[in-house]
Formats: C-alpha cells, structure tokens, sequence
C-alpha cells in the first residue's frame, strides 16, 4: 500500500479561544492574526522554540495566552526516539490513556498504527 508521507507531526497546532479575531505577537516570524476559533500550524515546537531565545518576553506572553484561555496548544511535535537494535524511528503517543508507538509521519511504509507500550 502506498502512502502519501507528510511532515504535521513536526509542527505545533495552536488555536485561538478567545471568541474574536486577536493577534498574537509571539506566533510567526511577525506575529499571526486568528479569526476566532481558527486553529494554525506552526513549524516545530512552539514551547521549545520560544523558551530557547535569549529574550523571555515571547515565553511570557505564550505563558499568559495558555493561563488566560485566550490560546490552546492543540498538539505539539512528539518525541521521537531512535532505536538502533530495529533500525528505526518511532514517536511516542497516547491512546485513550495507554502510552505507545506510532510511526513517524513522513515514514512512507504505510503503518501507522498504535503499539501500545
């Protein structure tokens, strides 16, 4: 079976709560305006990504968006973690409470199902 590979699990989904369009000045390389509700994918791991600059006002307005409500982290990039022994990659995931595995998005091998761990 073929399978068309893509790469959403290595971005960070977001959507805006607040009921209205709001601007989000830490999303982007310029800030993102939503609509209300609108849901956007950012490029890796948003948490990551703004916890690592040297300035922590970004950090601290994402802090405030997720207290407030005003913003939801929908997803984020999974851990992946390589096993040497199999020769392969997996990505960690959760199933109705149960930790396990999942291949990785771009893996075109056509399995994608959960192994409970």
């Amino acid at each position: 079976m073929t399978q068309v590979a893509d790469t959403t699990c290595l971005y960070t989904m977001v959507k805006n709560l607040t009921g209205s369009a709001r601007t989000f000045g830490f999303l982007g390389e310029h800030g993102m305006r939503l609509a209300a509700d609108e849901a956007v994918l950012i490029r890796g791991d948003l948490i990551a990504k703004l916890g690592a600059q040297t300035s922590a006002r970004q950090f601290k307005a994402l802090e405030k968006s997720l207290r407030s409500g005003t913003l939801q982290i929908v997803s984020t990039p999974g851990v992946h973690l390589y096993d040497a022994v199999a020769d392969e990659t997996r990505i960690l995931a959760l199933e109705n409470g149960v930790l396990g595995l999942v291949d990785p998005c771009w893996n075109a091998s056509g399995s994608s199902d959960f192994e409970a761990g």
